[in-house]
C-alpha cells in the first residue's frame, strides 16, 4: 500500500510540475490565418538529460512513424529534437517563442503542448503516448495541403 502511494505521488508530481512550468511557448497562436504545409513536432530539451527525456524523443519519433508511415516519410509530418542550449537552434526556439522543456505539436498558427503526457507516459505507458500524439496530430494533418 506505501509504495502505491509512493508512485501516485511522484505521478502526481511530475503532473503538476509539468502542467504548471513556465516551459512550453509564451504566445498562443497569432492572429490570422497561416495555410499549414506540414505538422511538427518538435521535442525541446536541454543538454543534460534523463532516462524519461531520452524516452520521449525516442517514444515520441516511434508513434509518429508507426500512427503516420506516409505522411512521415512523404515529409507532411516532421520530427525534430532540439537542444535549447545550442546557438545554432535559435531561430527554431524563437520562432515558436520555447521558454523551457517542451513536447509540441505545431502546424500553421496551432500548438499543441503535449510535454506532461510526454514525460508521464513515455518510460510507463507508451499506448496512451501514442493516444495524446494521435489525438494532437490527426485534427492538423489534416488541414496540410
Amino acid at each position: 500500500m506505501k509504495k502505491i502511494l509512493i508512485i501516485s505521488a511522484i505521478v502526481l508530481g511530475v503532473v503538476l510540475f509539468f502542467g504548471f512550468r513556465s516551459g512550453g511557448t509564451t504566445g498562443g497562436t497569432e492572429p490570422g490565418a497561416v495555410v499549414a504545409e506540414k505538422v511538427e513536432v518538435i521535442y525541446f530539451h536541454f543538454s543534460r538529460r534523463c532516462v524519461t527525456c531520452l524516452a520521449v524523443e525516442s517514444k515520441t519519433r516511434e508513434a509518429l512513424i508507426a500512427l503516420y508511415p506516409e505522411e512521415f516519410s512523404a515529409g507532411k509530418i516532421t520530427f525534430a529534437s532540439v537542444n535549447l542550449e545550442e546557438d545554432k537552434n535559435r531561430e527554431i526556439i524563437d520562432r515558436v517563442k520555447a521558454t523551457g522543456q517542451a513536447l509540441l505539436v505545431i502546424s500553421g498558427n496551432e500548438s499543441k503542448d503535449l510535454t506532461a503526457e510526454a514525460f508521464l507516459y513515455a518510460t510507463s505507458n507508451y499506448g496512451k503516448l501514442k493516444e495524446a500524439i494521435k489525438k494532437a496530430v490527426d485534427p492538423l494533418i489534416k488541414q496540410v495541403d
